[in-house]
Order: C-alpha cells, then structure tokens, then sequence
C-alpha cells in the first residue's frame, strides 16, 4: 500500500492542479480551455497511469524487496502490486472525472462518483452493502412471517437483499402465486432511529404518492401491502410489485444515441404526468400540520430551516446564516409558484428502470419517499446521471409538453429557484452523511461543501440588481 501510495502521488498532483484551472476558465464562460484542459489531463493522467503499471510490472519485486526479504511475500506482492497498478491505469478516468464535477460546481454528479468509487471499494474488501445506520435488516424467519400476514398459504423461496439503497432495507422475494414472478419488501428505519426531521415517515409518504399515480400515464409499481403497526418488526413497511428491467445508471455507457433519445422522450412524459398531480398544500407530504403550507416560499423556507437545524444538532460546518439569508432574499421568487404540484426530487438514473433487451423503453420508476408538494422544476435538478442541462434535451421537452399541453419553458425565475433546489439538495447530501462510515462521510462533505459556496455565489448575483461582486 505505501509502495502504490507513493506512485500515485503525481497522479493525484496533477487533479490538484487541474482543478483550479477547470474552475476557473469555466466561472469565465471559456469553454475552449475547460475542453482542452480536461484532454491534456485525460492524457497525462492515462499515460503516468501506464508507465506506474510497467514500472510495478517490471520492478514490483525489486520494490518489495526494499522492505522484506521474505520471497513468498515478494512473489504474492509483485502480483498483487502489479493487478493494482494496471487496474488503476484504466480507471484513471474516475478520479478525474470527479475532479471536473467538483471544479465546475456539480456537486451531485461528484458525488455519484465518488459513491461509486467506495461502493467498489467496500465489495472488494468483502462489504455485503454501504453501511447506513437507518437500515433496519431481518432474519428470513421473521421475513417469512411478514409474509404469511399479508399472503397466507403462500410459501416463500429465495429471498435476495436489494443492498444499493442508502436508507430503507429492501428485499426481493420470490416463491408462490403472487410471488411467483417476484415481489419487493421494504422496510423504513426502526422507531427511535436517528433520521433528519423531513425523513419522518417518509415511507408512509412513499405508498400514498403511488396511490396518487395510480391513473396517471407514468409507470409505477402496484402497492400489495403497507403495514405500519409495528407488530412483527418496529418499522413500516410494504410490499409492492418486483420492476422487471435494468437500472438506467447500471448500463448507461452501452444506451446508443437513438435509445437514448426515446428513452428522455419517455422520461419527459414521466416528468409531467408526475406534475401534473395537484396538492391541497405545499410542502411535504406529511399527516403532521407542521409540514404544510399555503405558500411555496413559506414551505421551502421551513424544509431548509428543519435541515439547517438538523445540521446544527450534528455538529455540521455549514455556512448557516448565508443559506438562511438566502432563502429569505430570494422568498418572493419562491413565491411566484402559485399551485403545488407533486415533486419527485429523487428521479435519478438510480430510480429508473429500462427494458433489458433493446434500452429503448422504460419500464418503471421507484423510490417517490421524498416527494412533496411544491414546484416542478425542483425535478430538473435532481435528475443525476440522466441529464445535466434539460434546456439541451429537446426529446425530453417535447415528451413533457405532449403530457402538459403547453409549451416548455425555463423562464429566469426558474433558474434561480432550480439553484435553490441545487442548494437544498446539496445541504442534504452533507447532513445526512452522519450515518455513513466515516471513510464515505468525510469524502461527501469535502466535495459536497464546495458546490455549496459555489451555489450561493452563484444566487448571490442572480436577479434584476447585480452587485459589484459579480
């Protein structure tokens, strides 16, 4: 480890020096010099990546012998160093991608990056799943009586644990009449769990937010059973239909141009019909009076305060009172949203299902727990890893303004509320990282913090009155 530790440090060096460069040219508008500076760093990256693998190829045996003379040592850790260096050559491309996200600002698409770096990290040492204090996990036995309560005479067969998820456990099981074909248990955090204020039966959120799409053109699946008397397990949970297809993130890379194109037509039409679902209030959808609103500005000013609060309580460094100022200054705009309409706010390339034969078509959308009411174009913000700019997807208009009969728009004011949505979104991903292993938590918040100064920086000369600042 000390010996790969030291041939990578130039590598690291140059993603130290290529971010002040990236950030730089792109807050002035030169994306000339982004495009080139992220070649020249591609191809000095891969090469350096190269030559370490032919040096640890070559001499990985002389280098060992530096710090033991044992051979059988020696001989298993040339092998060792030599998988590891070549490995690391052709995954150069990961670190430097999350380089580029964090020196333009997209702290969400720096994250996923990351997430994915340590999940990898975790299955090669062993790791079942990225531990998450909020997972509640169950024996098969007590599984199988939840099972027998809501589908007596039916036997149960394989049960697999879904371990991708960062809060709820869930599990597919499979076995007879309605299981035939496979259904999904999921299971929300056991009473007396840590979680953040606005994550309070959030669950529960989730099942009456596949009710109100149950007419709507967009495809979910069917809820079978909700449970929340917390007599077999001290937690809600449901069962719903198993989604047949292949996550959108796990097979990016190989969607072609053409698929890609019917596949945010789809996602478009998805969008709206999701939006266009009324709420009687704005903000969450909570049975709690204290989640409700009657404005749009009111309602996101208590969700950021509850966050910011959370915040406090677990010691979190947060530029606090900027954020807080923030929103106040920005409140009429937040306001100029006259209708509450469901929000997803987690509809990422995570959540989204695609058929597994053609990945022309999707075939379902989950995971709807974070949905409130409020506006729509906060969904335009969270889709990670499916688009990065929805004025640049002319497909995914054109879906979404068939479902809405109106034209698409993205109007100044939307701009500037999509970077408080931004902002609010990266405050979570940095206050909830207290429940994750320290390793994963402290790699969030470095990267998540800068895309927050860069957000209020970024609101800070949003508007009619520009300060000399900006």
């Amino acid at each position: 480890m000390k010996i790969q530790t030291f041939l990578i440090m130039p590598q690291n060096g140059m993603l130290q020096g290529m971010q002040p460069l990236l950030g730089y040219n792109d807050s002035n508008g030169k994306a000339d010099r982004v495009k080139e500076t992220l070649k020249r760093a591609v191809r000095m990256s891969f090469g350096y990546g190269l030559f370490v693998a032919g040096v640890s190829i070559s001499f990985g045996d002389k280098l060992l012998a530096i710090f033991t003379s044992d051979e059988a040592v020696i001989e298993f850790g040339s092998t060792c160093l030599m998988f590891i260096t070549v490995t690391a050559a052709l995954k150069s491309y990961c670190p430097l991608i999350t380089t580029f996200y964090q020196a333009v600002g997209n702290a969400r698409n720096a994250l996923i990056m990351i997430a994915g770096s340590v999940s990898d990290k975790f299955k090669k040492e062993g790791c079942i799943q990225m531990k998450s204090k909020t997972k509640f996990n169950v024996t098969p036995e007590v599984l199988k009586t939840m099972v027998n309560k809501h589908f007596p005479g039916e036997e149960t067969g394989s049960i697999e644990e879904l371990t991708e998820g960062m809060f709820n456990s869930a599990y597919v099981i499979r076995g007879t009449g309605i299981m035939k074909d496979g259904i999904v248990l999921k299971i929300g955090p056991a009473s007396g769990t840590e979680i953040l204020t606005y994550e309070q039966g959030i669950l529960r959120t989730e099942v009456e937010v596949y009710k109100l799409l149950e007419d709507r053109p967009v495809k979910t699946p069917r809820i079978l059973a909700c449970d929340y008397s917390h007599e077999e397990i001290p937690c809600d949970y449901f069962f719903m239909e198993y989604v047949k297809g292949v996550i959108w993130k796990d097979c990016a890379e190989t969607i072609s141009p053409e698929n890609r194109r019917q596949l945010m037509y789809e996602l478009g039409k998805c969008n709206a019909a999701v939006h266009s679902v009324k709420g009687s209030w704005f903000g969450y959808i909570k049975e709690d009076k204290r989640f409700q609103f009657r404005t749009w500005g009111a309602a996101f000013s208590s969700m950021m305060s509850d966050l910011l609060e959370d915040g406090r309580k677990r010691n979190c460094e947060l530029p606090y009172d900027e954020i807080r100022d923030m929103v106040k200054k920005q409140e009429d705009c937040l306001n100029e949203i006259k209708t509450p309409y469901l929000v997803d706010f987690d509809m990422w390339a995570g959540n989204v299902f695609i058929d597994e034969a053609s990945h022309s078509h999707i075939t379902g959308i989950i995971d709807f727990e974070r949905s409130f009411f409020g506006d729509p174009a906060a969904d335009l913000t969270s889709a990670m890893m499916l688009f990065e700019d929805v004025e640049q997807e002319p497909d995914f208009q054109k879906g979404y303004s068939e479902i809405s009969e109106r034209p698409f728009l993205i109007t100044d004011g939307d701009r500037i509320r999509m970077n408080l949505y931004q902002l609010y979104m990266s405050v979570i991903l940095f206050v909830e990282s207290y429940r994750y292993e320290e390793e994963y938590a402290a790699m969030v918040k470095s990267h998540v913090i800068k895309g927050i100064y860069q957000l209020l920086e970024q609101l800070k000369c949003s508007g009619i009155k520009v300060s000399r600042d900006c």
